[in-house]
């Protein structure tokens, strides 16, 4: 395999069979068959690792290098017998190296409300606040995803650079201060798959205004109507390894209390949907803006007057002709 298309001090995200390392890339040892990163992180915290590492070739899964720039993705995958690793290079928005330390660090410095309080009323505040800044607010419900016979554990509701996770099962509702943000027209609420959380919503008598769903933008943008979850999506639009989100893990959420863990697991599920949201709206666009510039050009780049006049009706055509 050619390392050459790293260069050194480049920062890679390195996906291992159980962690995720963030780091700039050194060195490839041929003869050890492995990489060499220095200034670990843990991706998943955000904390520091390591000063430097060695890690063999057949341990990795997958590299993502970051390219502010080019917004090039260079990855490396590994094939079934795990001792042979092609790589690929495709042309992707993707996002920055400080977007996703960003995102990360979103993650790791989530807020916990069990009970209504002062950081309760501090919270919904800062929600509204930023209603009226970017007039986005990604929303998911742990356990909500089967309707209106679902119990919903932990509602996750997440702004810029804060995620809120309000513990239902505590408070034993949902809040009338943040009913109020979820039916009113502002923020936009972004969901993925949005279907099975309106009915549940719809069944504690929650009407959802304004909602931006990323599983229709993608089936939209991919032409394709293969149900996918909200980390397979940002893996496959943003390039980032994710993880799906198991059955056991969402059942160990109806119990309390919930340990860190869970809670940035939680954190997780709409930490990137801001930026999935606006990446998959960038390509709707781009296809309509495509389309109006074609209809626009559409009479304009003909010379033919017969095509103008089928395209204008015969009226015009008749009252054209006077005039030519």
């Amino acid at each position: 395999m050619d390392f050459g298309e790293f260069q050194e001090g480049q920062t890679v995200l390195v996906q291992l069979e159980k962690s995720r390392l963030l780091g700039e890339f050194q060195r490839y040892d041929p003869r050890m068959k492995a990489i060499h990163l220095g200034n670990v992180k843990d991706f998943n915290t955000m904390k520091y690792h390591t000063r430097a590492v060695a890690i063999p070739q057949r341990d990795i899964l997958t590299i993502h290098s970051f390219s502010s720039s080019s917004g090039e993705c260079k990855k490396i995958k590994e094939t079934s017998n795990k001792s042979i690793v092609s790589i690929e290079s495709e042309k992707s928005v993707i996002l920055t190296e400080e977007q996703v330390q960003d995102v990360q660090m979103t993650i790791c410095n989530f807020e916990y409300i069990m009970q209504i309080d002062k950081r309760y009323f501090q919270a919904v505040n800062e929600m509204k606040d930023q209603a009226m800044v970017c007039g986005k607010i990604a929303v998911d419900v742990i356990g909500g995803r089967k309707g209106r016979f679902a119990k919903g554990s932990l509602l996750i509701l997440g702004i810029p650079r804060k995620i809120f996770l309000v513990d239902l099962m505590s408070i034993g509702c949902i809040p009338d201060e943040l009913k109020d943000i979820l039916v009113a027209r502002k923020p936009q609420k972004i969901i993925h798959d949005s279907c099975a959380l309106n009915d549940y919503f719809h069944s504690l008598g929650i009407t959802l205004a304004d909602v931006s769903d990323t599983w229709v933008a993608h089936t939209s943008a991919t032409q394709t109507t293969k149900h996918i979850g909200v980390n397979e999506c940002v893996a496959q639009h943003l390039k980032l390894p994710m993880t799906t989100m198991t059955q056991q893990e969402e059942i160990s959420f109806t119990k309390r209390p919930l340990d860190l863990e869970q809670c940035a697991l939680a954190a997780k599920q709409v930490a990137f949907l801001h930026h999935l949201n606006d990446h998959l709206q960038e390509i709707l666009l781009k296809t309509y803006y495509e389309a109006c510039k074609t209809y626009q050009n559409g009479i304009s780049q003909h010379d033919d007057p017969t095509y103008v006049a089928v395209r204008m009706g015969s009226k015009d055509f008749q009252e054209w002709l006077r005039k030519f």
